[in-house]
């Protein structure tokens, strides 16, 4: 009797890793399957871009009342919407003309937040 139950044991056990084996194997397949897009980095990180000059076509629109409420990514002051300001194409990180300078001589041109190289001209609206 007791090599009977130790019998069953072990067949529900073999049983048992079958499946979950199986259950690894189908996820590994959809987790291959699945679309995961390359993380971007900056393109030429010893060349920063040159934010002096940039094309204003592009801009970030945003209120004063908003502005009032975000600091400045690189040194943490409160946005002044009397000076040029920054915004960050990809994690819209906003930055004073004087925090790209910076970031041009010490970082590449970088953001902060999330390294990339793409800024706007914030334009604000009432």
């Amino acid at each position: 009797m007791p090599r009977l139950i130790a019998l069953v044991l072990l067949v529900v056990a073999v049983l048992g890793l079958a499946a979950v084996a199986k259950r690894a194997k189908r996820s590994a397949e959809q987790r291959k399957n699945t679309y995961r897009p390359e993380a971007t980095k900056p393109k030429n990180p010893a060349k920063p871009p040159n934010f002096g000059n940039p094309d204003e076509t592009v801009v970030a629109m945003m209120t004063r009342k908003d502005a009032q409420q975000l600091r400045d990514a690189l040194t943490g002051a409160s946005i002044d919407t009397q000076k040029r300001v920054w915004q960050c194409d990809h994690c819209q990180s906003v930055y004073h003309q004087d925090s790209i300078t910076a970031l041009e001589k010490e970082h590449h041109g970088q953001c902060i937040q999330c390294q990339s190289t793409v800024r706007q001209l914030v334009v604000f609206t009432d």
